[in-house]
């Protein structure tokens, strides 16, 4: 599935969209079947959401992308230096200097191992979107 994914992506977001959706429940059901941890498990589909934040921001879904860029950040764990290119490279793309600031704060603050269990999606768009009307 991830050859065919490289094939259409940047070029049809809604069926790289479809693609990553059908790779994650494979991942999840290998995981049920595999008898993995939660944390095993969520961490394991961290790719997979890597991948939708940057169809999300190709579409120029900046909220969206950034509040999946936050859970998929919680998902990968601790932050360091790694984390702090990647933030720089998501502000920079989507032109978020005027709030760059409480991305870093929030990154530094939740992308951590200790916070897998309670990563939570839609809280993570609330804090994106809270985070955007500031800018």
């Amino acid at each position: 599935m991830w050859d065919e994914f490289r094939i259409v992506e940047g070029t049809d977001n809604d069926r790289a969209w479809e693609i990553t959706s059908e790779i994650l429940m494979h991942y999840l059901e290998h995981a049920q079947k595999s008898e993995f941890t939660a944390t095993q498990t969520l961490m394991l589909t961290a790719l997979v959401y890597a991948h939708q934040c940057t169809i999300l921001e190709q579409e120029g879904k900046t909220v969206d992308a950034l509040g999946m860029f936050f859970y998929n950040g919680i998902l990968n764990g601790d932050f360091n230096e790694g984390s702090r290119l990647n933030v720089s490279g998501f502000v920079k793309r989507n032109k978020l200097k005027p709030v760059k600031n409480e991305i870093f704060e929030y990154a530094q603050n939740n992308f951590s191992h200790k916070n897998i269990l309670s990563a939570d999606l839609r809280q993570c768009q609330l804090d994106a979107k809270a985070i955007f009307i500031r800018q």
